[in-house]
C-alpha cells in the first residue's frame, strides 16, 4: 500500500528513505534526434514555490548537452524489474550518438 506523505518545506529530506525509481530521460538535439538515458540520481529539489527536480549527469553526456541547448527533457519513470535492469543500464552507454 502507498503511504500518504504530507508536503513540507524539507520534502526531499522527509522522503529520503524512499528508493527512487529509474527515470529514462529523453532529450532532443538541435537536429531533432532523440537521446535516451537511464538515471537514478534524480530527486525532488524544491516544492515551496514551484516544483523542481535535481538531476545528476555527466557534463559531456547527450542528456547534459541537449539540456544546455534547449532546456527541455522528459522523465519517463519505469517499474523496477531485475530481469530488465541490464538492458536499461545499456541505454546509458557513453558515446552512443543519438542518430543510431
Amino acid at each position: 500500500p502507498f503511504e500518504n506523505v504530507p508536503l513540507r518545506d524539507n520534502f526531499y529530506q522527509s522522503c529520503s528513505f524512499l528508493p527512487l525509481p529509474f527515470a529514462l530521460i529523453t532529450t532532443t538535439n538541435e537536429r531533432g534526434f532523440t537521446s535516451i538515458g537511464p538515471y537514478a540520481l534524480q530527486f525532488p529539489l524544491q516544492i515551496s514555490e514551484q516544483y523542481s527536480m535535481l538531476l545528476v549527469t555527466r557534463a559531456g553526456s547527450n542528456t547534459a548537452t541537449n539540456l544546455r541547448s534547449n532546456g527541455k527533457c522528459a522523465l519517463n519513470y519505469i517499474e523496477y524489474d531485475k530481469e530488465l535492469l541490464e538492458s536499461v543500464v545499456d541505454l546509458g552507454y557513453p558515446g552512443v550518438p543519438p542518430a543510431t
